[in-house]
């Protein structure tokens, strides 16, 4: 069987499309006080390229919490959240990782996953993130190896890029490299 591959480099059309949905971030401040020193925010842009809607499967906060609910996300839409640590109760900043679930084919079953990670300590280490793409089996409810997803992130860097062949599912993500307050962004896709 095969499994999910981390992709060398984002492709030039997924870096403009990244790139415009952390610009729209950054355009907006998503609500946050950029000058706040005292928490470490991550506001997330996410676009649906897929052929279904994709909904949450699990989450996880190592430290820090969203801000309301992460969003369920219509085919060819874009939708965003933000997630927050505010020291001293969140001493690693925003920390976290949502996974998303969806068909692989219109009209079909909720079969493929879309793992989506970030980490911004706001203590001036660089920010990172991680995505991660599989058959939906691979990340049941309630029992995902977090740890495995946290040690992935660890070893990532601000962009990064998934594609799984069984599935289909792809991803590809970047967060801004520094910064208390960072714009992130993540597009998601099915190539069968």
């Amino acid at each position: 069987m095969a499994s999910s591959q981390q992709v060398a480099n984002i492709s030039e059309e997924n870096r403009a499309i990244l790139c415009k949905l952390k610009n729209d971030i950054k355009a907006s401040n998503g609500g946050v006080n950029l000058n706040a020193q005292s928490q470490a925010t991550t506001t997330m842009n996410m676009s649906n390229m897929g052929v279904g809607q994709m909904i949450v499967h699990d989450n996880y906060n190592w430290s820090g919490n969203v801000l309301g609910i992460y969003p369920t996300i219509n085919a060819m839409d874009t939708r965003n959240f933000m997630h927050r640590g505010i020291p001293p109760k969140d001493p690693q900043g925003s920390y976290g990782c949502v996974i998303y679930a969806g068909p692989n084919v219109q009209g079909g079953a909720i079969n493929c996953a879309w793992v989506l990670a970030w980490k911004v300590l706001g203590d001036g280490s660089p920010n990172k993130i991680y995505v991660e793409t599989g058959v939906l089996t691979k990340y049941p409810k309630g029992a995902v190896n977090w740890n495995a997803i946290k040690a992935s992130l660890d070893n990532s860097s601000n962009e990064s890029q998934n594609r799984d062949p069984l599935s289909g599912a792809e991803a590809s993500a970047m967060i801004d490299a520094s910064g208390n307050n960072a714009a992130a962004s993540a597009l998601f896709t099915v190539s069968l």
